[in-house]
């Protein structure tokens, strides 16, 4: 859904609501918004078009970018057939991408994925190109699984804000 925020006589109020399903999406279809870009994109995760579709609604999540009413289809800026992508960071000067992903670490999408899913941060430019890891939380031989998710870029775009889940063991 996106809609206009107003400040009315009854209070806050959303206006002007649009319901959008970008792709070819199928009643299952996971969504999850991240943002708009500097230039009207929405940044979002999904399982769109994804083998795991219908059967792990929240396994093999592609970052995905799109303007909302547009009759253009929405582009894939990060596999999702089989690494789980999610949390998109919009930077608010370079319009660079920090998001989360399992890519490069074992990941069997299932549903029991808070089992073993483990998660790094990585970056990519505005358009998907130029990707590169930022953390190395389960370098491997580590003893521990780390799970990253939520982050903000401060105004500035020099400082992302993360959250972090350390499971010992």
């Amino acid at each position: 859904h996106v809609a206009s925020f107003a400040i009315t006589a009854h209070g806050p109020a959303l206006e002007n609501v649009h319901v959008y399903r970008p792709g070819q999406a199928t009643t299952t279809t996971f969504y999850e918004t991240h943002g708009f870009t500097s230039t009207g994109m929405l940044v979002f995760s999904s399982n769109m078009d994804s083998p795991y579709e219908s059967s792990c609604r929240g396994c093999a999540l592609g970052i995905w970018k799109w303007r909302p009413g547009s009759s253009s289809p929405p582009v894939l800026l990060t596999p999702n057939t089989s690494a789980w992508n999610e949390h998109a960071a919009i930077n608010p000067r370079t319009g660079n991408i920090a998001w989360i992903t399992s890519q490069g670490e074992p990941f069997i999408p299932s549903n029991d994925w808070g089992a073993t899913l483990r998660t790094d941060w990585w970056i990519m430019g505005p358009n998907g190109g130029g990707k590169q890891r930022l953390t190395f939380f389960n370098s491997p031989g580590s003893r521990q699984r780390v799970i990253c998710a939520e982050g903000s870029w401060n105004p500035s775009g020099n400082e992302l804000l993360a959250a972090v889940e350390v499971f010992n063991g």
